[in-house]
């Protein structure tokens, strides 16, 4: 706001002075509060009168008759009163930086009309006047608690402004904190008497990178290979970076079956070598695995191999052939998995005879070890991905389980809200017994209620060397490979890009083959696998297009918002709790512009702006600390139709003679 100070002979003593805005902004009002004046929108006149319903607009700037003038620039006529705009009163805000054992005070004088200068703020009763920085700011080291008498004030135009005087109190615990902070740098702690060197916080924020398709997936590792056990890593989020991280966190079995979580790291790492991923265990294996009881056994020169599969070693009790001494681990046997994964006992001391008859008790991992309740109870544990490891989710699986609907929907409902405040995408499998061709998915989709607006659907199996995957781990994959070719921007759609296949089937192992006549005829809410020159991923649309012909339903538009919303989200989380002013606002406006222009520069959106609209923001929503920014993305769909148009022209027929 600024302060008018009106003089000039051609106007009545009555109404010069000194006119500062009134309430609703729209005048000014004089100090006596008899005469006010109404600005009107162009900026090219005024109006002087005591009463608005009364107000005479003065003429436009220029040579114009007596009772004119321009306060913006020009020419006043003969005799017109003179304007000038000058800096209100300025204030003072004082915030305690954990940065070094600094305070910073930041001036801010609004409208300074000519320009202000000689910034200054003073800290106490006589003390000497520090000067800001252009963008009014100034720093003071303290070192001890105390009660500081804070003014501010500005100079305009030869007249000095100064503010009310604020007393600020400095305690210990503020000192304290300020001492452990970090991300400025300051010498004036340490220099007192030479030159002191201060870094500000840039206004702008470096924008945070956010990993566009970080896969989490729910699925069952051999985690009891690690420990024996494996209970430890029940619903716990592990980052995995490549194929031998996966087997020194988690284990490995060739059975993909059992353990989906090898199948996935299989297709990330194997297949399409993009990571890293997490994997979530659903099931604790101590618990999940089926008992076994007085399972016969004898040692052969004093070892047995158990040749059952995915025996939890941690459950395995060895008991003598009567079953009526139990033996001690460590004292009288040994276990250990061999390579095979196989358990191996191997007698200790001379207790056992090297050809003893044993019984054995143990638990092993079995297809019914995992259930879907043990899946949906595990999808809370993606909150725990940010946290822990400081990356956010950005593409959720569950291969396996996804065909049923009572996991696949608490799934898609948690691509809404993860850590209440990041969205991301879910793929699911179709079920393919119950869906068993490409005509009747689509259907089964809307019955079973596959259509969330972040859901990416697969339908069927695919086949890599005779072994059958999971669709939805291949396009998750090949969704991580094209970010990785684009800088890590979702832009580009995964559809006809090559999937690292050799075959699509059911799951019963019946092929399939989608001919053009099937696959180009049809938009539909899922995404394929065909072979047209090479086996390629094929659609565009989500589950909601099933509903909705929203341009969000191309997956790499939704993918696209998804991610520019977690990138904001991560970067403005640090001006959260900040005070609300014009200078911050513009910093967050202008940081997230040319971030969003750096994407349209590399081809990622046609266009993009970013706005403070008034009406998103009232008083009131401000006054409780809220803000609303708008922001208006141009994203590039992908190219779905292309139409040739072939019309034959007889008239190169000439060109024969």
């Amino acid at each position: 706001m600024s302060i008018l100070h009106v003089t000039g002979e051609a106007l009545s003593p009555d109404v010069t002075g000194r006119y500062a805005p009134d309430v609703d902004a729209e005048h000014w009002i004089r100090d006596d509060g008899l005469w006010r004046i109404w600005h009107n929108s162009t900026f090219s006149r005024y109006d002087f009168q005591s009463n608005p319903e009364e107000a005479t607009p003065f003429s436009l700037p220029g040579d114009g008759p007596a009772g004119t003038y321009d306060p913006f620039g020009g020419s006043p006529g003969t005799g017109n009163p003179i304007v000038t705009e000058e800096a209100d009163d300025p204030a003072v805000t004082v915030t305690i930086s954990p940065l070094h054992n600094t305070i910073t005070a930041t001036l801010e004088v609004a409208n300074p009309g000519d320009g202000a200068s000689g910034l200054a703020v003073q800290w106490g009763a006589g003390a000497p006047w520090i000067f800001c920085d252009p963008l009014g700011i100034a720093t003071l080291t303290f070192s001890t608690p105390g009660s500081y008498a804070v003014t501010a004030r500005a100079m305009v135009g030869g007249v000095t402004y100064t503010s009310a005087t604020q007393t600020v109190v400095i305690s210990a615990d503020d000192i304290a904190a300020a001492g452990a902070g970090a991300g400025g740098d300051s010498t004036m702690s340490t220099i007192v008497h030479g030159v002191a060197t201060t870094i500000a916080p840039s206004l702008v924020m470096p924008v945070r990178q956010v990993n566009a398709g970080l896969p989490v997936i729910i699925a069952q590792a051999p985690t009891q290979l690690i420990d024996g056990s494996g209970t430890t890593l029940k619903n716990v989020p592990v980052l995995c970076l490549n194929k031998a991280d996966f087997t020194s966190k988690l284990g490995w079995s060739d059975d993909a079956t059992l353990y989906p979580a090898c199948e996935a790291a299989n297709v990330f790492f194997d297949l399409y070598n993009v990571g890293p991923i997490i994997i979530i265990n659903p099931a604790d294996p101590v618990v999940a695995g089926v008992a076994v009881t007085a399972a016969s056994a004898t040692l052969v020169a004093g070892a047995y191999t158990l040749a059952v599969p995915n025996v939890v070693l941690s459950t395995l009790v060895v008991k003598s052939s009567d079953g009526n001494t139990t033996y001690t681990l460590g004292t009288e046997y040994t276990t250990a998995y061999d390579a095979d994964g196989q358990v191996v006992i191997t007698r200790k001391g001379t207790t056992l005879a090297a050809t003893a008859a044993l019984k054995l008790d143990y638990k092993h991992i079995t297809s019914a070890s995992v259930t879907a309740n043990d899946v949906i109870a595990a999808i809370p544990a993606i909150d725990k991905v940010f946290p822990m490891l400081q990356m956010i989710p950005g593409q959720l699986l569950a291969p396996g389980w996804t065909e049923t609907p009572g996991v696949a929907a608490p799934l898609a409902a948690k691509t809404h809200g993860i850590n209440t405040m990041f969205m991301a995408e879910c793929l699911t499998d179709i079920d393919t017994s119950a869906a068993a061709s490409y005509e009747t998915v689509a259907a089964w989709i809307g019955t079973n209620s596959y259509t969330d607006a972040n859901q990416v659907n697969a339908w069927p199996q695919v086949v890599n060397t005779g072994v059958k995957q999971h669709l939805s781990l291949h396009l998750a994959a090949l969704a991580c490979y094209l970010d990785s070719q684009n800088n890590d921007i979702p832009f580009v759609s995964p559809s006809n890009k090559a999937l690292r296949i050799t075959g699509a089937a059911l799951a019963n192992g019946t092929p399939v083959f989608l001919g053009p006549e099937q696959f180009m005829c049809s938009l539909v809410p899922f995404v394929t696998a065909i072979n047209f020159q090479q086996w390629a991923a094929w659609g565009n649309r989500l589950g909601a297009f099933a509903t909705s012909t929203d341009p969000l339903t191309f997956w790499c538009n939704r993918r696209m918002m998804n991610w520019v919303g977690k990138t904001l989200a991560l970067t403005f989380w640090q001006a959260v709790d900040g005070p609300i002013s014009r200078r911050r606002v513009e910093g967050l406006l202008d940081s997230a512009q040319q971030w969003l222009n750096s994407l349209v520069a590399r081809g990622a959106m046609l266009g993009a702006r970013v706005e403070f609209p008034r009406e998103l923001n009232s008083d009131a929503d401000l006054a409780n600390g809220k803000l609303s920014i708008r922001y208006s993305l141009g994203l590039e769909s992908p190219a779905e139709l292309i139409s040739n148009t072939l019309q034959f022209d007889a008239s190169y027929y000439s060109s024969l003679f």
